[in-house]
């Protein structure tokens, strides 16, 4: 599974993707936890690269403990469904058209949300692609992209340098990951992987590419630098979490 968690100033707390093919009510309780951890109360922007279920899996549990401020999917037929039992919740998403994006600027940067265009044929190449640039804070989430997808990232104008790179299909290889290390500019990569899938298989080639590989079965939750680098930052092997209910009740989509 997959979540990452930005404190944007001027935009609010922005999440994107949330799930776990094994354990999405621990990923819940990891997120809520780290939240309380730095005083928050509320996620502002839920974006979802695709809706996979290790992805989204989380939300029915995360949409039951805290309000949520918008929900942004991206265009295509899987997204539909889940839109269809959001809406049914009582939760209106708003839906990203393929090829279009979203830019949120605030004092000393911008996010961007955009989706590539690639997704007639499966559920990746439609995935909702999240940029952060921030005062040299740079980071690309590209969720489960690969081939045509992060080709057509690679050739955009916009200015997508990227310190830090979440690995795109959780480090799996997708022959695009020296030309993402050396065009945006990447000095640290983050795989999303279980210790038991152990490392990512496209570590070594975007450690050859001059990039430092980091990922979560070693490390756990793994904190970006800044102000709150390593502090008070619950890990899942020494935390007790919020117990959620089994069944989170009618706000399941």
């Amino acid at each position: 599974g997959q979540c990452l968690v930005l404190d944007i100033p001027g935009v609010g707390i922005v999440v994107h993707d949330a799930g776990s093919l094994r354990s999405p009510r621990k990923t819940a309780g990891t997120l809520l936890s780290v939240l309380r951890s730095c005083g928050k109360r509320k996620i502002d922007i839920l974006a979802v690269s695709h809706a996979d279920r290790d992805h989204v899996s989380s939300l029915p549990w995360i949409l039951s403990a805290l309000p949520v401020g918008k929900i942004l999917l991206p265009a295509y037929s899987k997204s539909f469904a889940l839109a269809r039992r959001l809406t049914r919740s009582g939760i209106d998403p708003l839906i990203l058209p393929q090829g279009r994006s979203l830019a949120l600027p605030f004092p000393g940067g911008r996010l961007l949300l955009f989706t590539p265009g690639e997704g007639r044929k499966g559920s990746n190449g439609a995935g909702l692609v999240l940029h952060v640039r921030s005062r040299g804070f740079t980071l690309l989430s590209p969720g489960d992209m690969s081939g045509l997808g992060l080709g057509r990232i690679l050739a955009m104008k916009e200015n997508l340098t990227s310190r830090f790179l979440i690995a795109p299909h959780h480090g799996a290889l997708t022959g695009s990951e020296e030309a993402l290390a050396r065009t945006l500019e990447v000095q640290v990569v983050l795989a999303s992987r279980s210790r038991a899938q152990g490392p990512p298989p496209s570590g070594s080639i975007y450690e050859r590419a001059g990039a430092r590989v980091r990922w979560t079965g070693e490390e756990g939750n793994i904190p970006f630098p800044g102000e709150r680098e390593g502090k008070n930052l619950p890990n899942p092997r020494k935390k007790r979490f919020p117990t959620f209910p089994s069944s989170p009740g009618s706000r399941c989509p």
